[in-house]
């Protein structure tokens, strides 16, 4: 199975690159998208259904964003990971699709060492810990992938 992720900086303004990428490609089987920087109602599903993918979304106006493609169907999506103080971004998706749990992730940017930011980002990453352990325990063939922003 061949999955691919991206940080696709607004699905809207990168539908046609993302439309194309995947009709002259080898079809990936699952996309996972980060920054897609859409409310779930605006998420363009029929033009992801057009090029032959279904799509399980969890979205935020100007910010964040998460989305998992497939050519296969999805069962189990959680979007975030249960902790309100976390998902009030819109930054992690899971599906089960055939007998793989995916777990994609836009990881916060952390800005400079000492900062409000930085300080987010490990309590993001400590929540995050804690959602893939449990997650682990329920599905054995896990994959987590995604926009991880270690890099400063």
């Amino acid at each position: 199975m061949r999955i691919v992720t991206w940080n696709v900086n607004s699905i809207r303004t990168r539908l046609s690159q993302l439309q194309t990428w995947l009709s002259v490609r080898h079809y990936p089987e699952i996309v996972c998208l980060q920054e897609t920087k859409v409310v779930d109602e605006l998420f363009p599903l029929s033009d992801v259904q057009a090029v032959g993918y279904t799509a399980e979304f969890f979205g935020q106006k100007s910010y964040n964003g998460v989305c998992i493609l497939s050519r296969f169907p999805m069962s189990d999506v959680v979007k975030g990971i249960g902790q309100p103080t976390i998902d009030r971004e819109a930054r992690v998706i899971s599906a089960t699709i055939k007998d793989f749990r995916i777990i994609n992730v836009y990881v916060p940017n952390g800005q400079a060492p000492g900062s409000e930011k930085y300080a987010w980002k490990f309590e993001f990453f400590k929540a995050l810990l804690e959602f893939i352990r449990a997650q682990k325990k329920l599905y054995p063939k896990l994959i987590v992938c995604g926009d991880i922003n270690i890099a400063h």
